[in-house]
């Protein structure tokens, strides 16, 4: 120990021990020239002959230097200041290379950071391999076995492999600070008391859940938000327990904070939770309730007891899963018991799967990366043949020589890796913000992450220089610098992978193109009517008694009448536009259940074809009433069933319901914006409990308006208000999301390709350098001789775009459903694509072909003269 600490002390204070050195050495020949001055030599020959007695003095300091510093590290040393020199005075490899290396690398560690938070990865609590998830399997085929609350019961009073049993369901909350004030969006957990214990979360501020919280009509109504949230709904105040927060405007008085990282399994994402039994104040017709079987509604959540093990539960519960049941199939049914990362939860072959896909998916961008990087080391290794020449005279080994070229491999990616965890933050965050995915306190690297873009980027620097540091060193001393013509297939199988790499990116970034210029054609394009000016609303009544049977009716009525008096220009519909429809089979009368054809039913009243400015095609709108039979079909849903006669006066079978035609509107895009589905209309009756109404007007404070007459019907509606174009928007997400994703990968994608272009030319431009000048000074036209040298390397990108092109006509078929529309062959959208290969193909070129446009005939012949 004490050997290795002067060691270190040593190399920090080296220009120091080294000074003390040459002074001990200086008088040490000082007093041997004195001693023999004195026996009467002179002076000269006294020098001459101290000096001769001292022998060889550089390699008495590196022996004594070798006592207080290890040899091989004094040798590593001089190698990474050698390395930082040599990389410092080649800007143009540094840069690239390293851009190069982390992209990479970036984008590997990418992969793998979001594989390993949203499926490696077990819930962020203490002793997370004791907490299982409980899953029913097997039983009746195509029925659906559920837990319910006496499962939950049973199997937490009988298990003895199981120390703690909690119930839960997912619940998705618009809770407000106060009554009046504006709801945010927050998910949650309905859970029974005993919860926290079992998955091992402490309350941070306040109390935990008590059994008497979790009974039907509790004195009171409590809930436990998540740490995150208490800072975003109450700025992390200590007052906020005690506080009420508002669903559907009744209020739950907050009583405790779960501990800051702890946001539940969604994953990771819950904000809020509260008693299961409060399920009844939100879905009073849930089968938990209304159903004595209690087989249903909800997830169990386990704790194993000491020395227990997965398996053992799981045949424990298994035995008392089937004791419990009368059904037939009670012998069939078991019970599963996993961790709870996502991948202990697929089947095996869903695992293999995944594992498999993410190590090649990650092969192959190492593989290209690493290809772009060889390239470039070749490039390097060929313009610094007379450097290793020399040293190779000088007596340098292969083996001293590859080491060096290895260290400036070694110090480029360690600095990539550190770029490329960087990356990892710039690209991910964003992404996962717009897909609403987890945030990143959830998919920040950890140290699996850490070790995984470490040992990614030491393989990279070891895997993709080894090859080229000793090719570089095969160098004859007798010959010129070592560059001979390159022989025909030697870059074959690089240029194969150059190939790969323009195709990817161009595939990749037309279907960004064709997303993107999708998205701008559904906000912009016609959808068959007008949606300026127009407002939608849609209301959910609050309680028990107002939410199911004659008091929806009635609350329903009470509001169209309000709203009818109140707006000259309101229409209602059981499906507000470009939401999901109920579909239903349809077939002409005389037609056999075989020749059903599927089809939306959007039921509306009487004006919202006026209200929205759907033009009629033929027929006259809705004249009876609700239930009377009649139905405006659109085009599509005309030629459906009646491709050669006219629609209006035929009737055609809905399900069970026979309906009359009595008119026919325009196609338009009404319950969808990604296609225009065969659509029927059918007058909207007076039964439904959530409709959505629709407003015409200018007026401003509109959205006010009508939540206000909403809610002075029903103080504890729930309401979203907001124009059709916010609506439009709000469903292109998903579309805008990918978009995103595909420019950021096309992008990334791109930058490797251009990286792998300029590597191919600048190796071939350094491998043929001699043969260039020859020809240039035989005559031979420079664009002549560039043309010829560069024909492999051309006819490699030509074919990665020709390749990437039809990669991308197939993508674009695949993505028809979320281009709204928009053709697949769309001329822009490939024309941008084109546009931005072209910049990076020229930016990918450039400095090779100005090199190669420099090259000397006379310097050439001089060196092989």
């Amino acid at each position: 120990m004490f050997a290795w600490f002067r060691r270190l002390r040593a190399r920090i204070r080296y220009r120091s021990f080294d000074a003390d050195l040459r002074q001990e050495i200086d008088a040490h020949r000082a007093m041997a020239e004195a001693e023999l001055r004195s026996r009467g030599v002179a002076p000269g020959e006294a020098r001459a002959a101290a000096s001769r007695a001292m022998g060889n003095v550089t390699l008495a300091r590196e022996d004594a230097r070798g006592v207080w510093l290890a040899p091989w590290l004094e040798s590593v040393w001089q190698d990474v200041k050698y390395g930082v020199r040599s990389l410092r005075r080649s800007p143009a490899f540094t840069i690239t290379a390293l851009l190069t290396m982390t992209i990479g690398i970036g984008i590997s560690t990418a992969m793998f950071t979001t594989i390993n938070a949203v499926i490696l990865r077990p819930w962020p609590i203490e002793r997370p391999e004791q907490v299982v998830l409980i899953k029913p399997e097997g039983g009746a085929p195509r029925e659906r076995w559920q837990f319910g609350l006496g499962d939950r019961d049973d199997f937490a009073s009988r298990s003895t492999t199981l120390s703690h049993v909690a119930a839960t369901h997912f619940a998705f909350f618009t809770p407000a600070a106060d009554p009046e004030a504006r709801t945010v969006i927050a998910y949650g957990q309905f859970v029974t008391p005993g919860f926290f214990e079992t998955v091992g979360v402490p309350i941070a501020l306040g109390r935990n859940f008590r059994p008497d919280d979790d009974r039907e009509g509790a004195a009171e109504r409590v809930a436990i938000i998540s740490h995150a949230f208490w800072h975003r709904m109450f700025g992390g105040a200590r007052d906020a327990i005690g506080r009420a927060l508002y669903f559907q405007k009744q209020a739950y008085t907050v009583i405790g904070v779960a501990r800051e990282g702890w946001r539940g399994e969604q994953p990771y994402r819950d904000d809020i939770w509260l008693p299961l039994q409060a399920m009844r104040n939100f879905k009073p017709e849930d089968a938990l309730f209304s159903d004595s079987a209690g087989r249903c509604c909800v997830a169990l959540i386990g704790r194993l007891a000491a020395g227990a093990t997965a398996i053992r539960a799981a045949q424990e519960l298994t035995a008392f899963a089937r004791q419990r049941s009368s059904q037939p199939d009670a012998a069939a049914r078991r019970v599963e018991v996993t961790g709870t990362s996502m991948y202990a939860r697929f089947p095996a072959p869903l695992r293999a799967m995944i594992i498999a896909s993410t190590v090649i998916a990650t092969a192959i961008v190492l593989l290209l990366t690493g290809a772009n990087i060889a390239h470039l080391q070749l490039a390097r290794a060929l313009a610094r043949a007379r450097e290793v020449r020399t040293r190779l005279a000088l007596g340098a080994g292969r083996s001293r020589i590859a080491r060096q070229l290895i260290t400036e491999a070694v110090l480029l990616s360690t600095v990539a890796g550190v770029l490329g965890l960087a990356l990892v933050y710039a690209v991910l965050d964003p992404l996962m913000r717009i897909s609403e995915m987890p945030t990143r306190d959830v998919w920040a690297p950890d140290a699996a992450v850490f070790t995984y873009c470490v040992g990614t980027s030491l393989l990279m620097s070891f895997a993709f220089s080894l090859l080229p540091a000793l090719r570089s060193t095969r160098i004859g001393l007798a010959t010129g610098d070592g560059r001979t013509a390159t022989p025909a297939g030697r870059l074959r199988f690089n240029l194969a992978l150059l190939t790969a790499q323009i195709a990817l990116s161009t595939s990749l970034l037309s279907c960004a193109s064709l997303l993107t210029r999708a998205v701008t054609h559904a906000i912009s394009g016609d959808i068959g009517y007008s949606i300026d000016g127009v407002t939608t609303a849609t209301y959910r009544p609050g309680g028990a008694s107002t939410q199911t049977g004659p008091g929806a009716a009635a609350a329903r009525q009470t509001i169209e009448r309000a709203l009818t008096a109140a707006f000259p220009r309101i229409a209602f519909t059981d499906v507000a536009p470009f939401t999901h429809a109920e579909t239903v089979d349809v077939r002409r009368p005389a037609g056999s259940v075989r020749e059903a054809r599927s089809a939306d039913i959007a039921p509306v009243s009487a004006n919202a074809f006026e209200v929205l400015g759907i033009p009629l095609v033929t027929g006259r709108p809705f004249s009876g009433h609700p239930g009377s039979g009649e139905a405006v079909v659109n085009e599509t849903f005309a030629r459906l069933l009646w491709p050669q006669d006219g629609a209006v006066g035929q009737r055609f079978v809905a399900g069970t319901q026979s309906y009359t035609v009595v008119g026919v509107t325009r196609d338009v895009y009404f319950t969808a914006r990604d296609s225009i589905r065969p659509t029927f209309h059918v007058l909207a009756g007076r039964t439904r409990t959530y409709p959505a109404v629709l407003v015409r007007t200018n007026e401003p404070g509109v959205t006010d308006r009508i939540a206000a007459i909403i809610t002075d019907v029903d103080a504890n509606a729930t309401v979203t208000v907001r124009s059709l174009a916010d609506t439009i928007a709000e469903g292109l997400g998903d579309s805008a999301a990918g978009a995103t994703a595909a420019w950021a990968g096309g992008l990334l994608a791109l930058a490797l390709a251009t990286f792998g272009v300029f590597g191919v030319f600048a190796y071939v431009v350094e491998a043929r350098r001699r043969e260039i000048g020859i020809r240039i000074a035989l005559g031979a036209q420079k664009g002549q001789v560039l043309s010829a040298l560069f024909r492999p390397a051309r006819v490699a990108t030509v074919a990665g775009l020709v390749l990437g092109l039809l990669l991308s006509l197939s993508l674009g078929s695949v993505l028809q459903s979320l281009l709204f529309g928009l053709s697949p062959f769309d001329p822009t959208a490939f024309g941008v694509v084109a546009a931005i290969l072209t910049a990076a193909g020229v930016l990918a070129t450039y400095v090779p072909v100005r090199r190669a446009l420099r090259v000397d005939p006379a310097v050439i012949l001089k060196q092989d003269a």
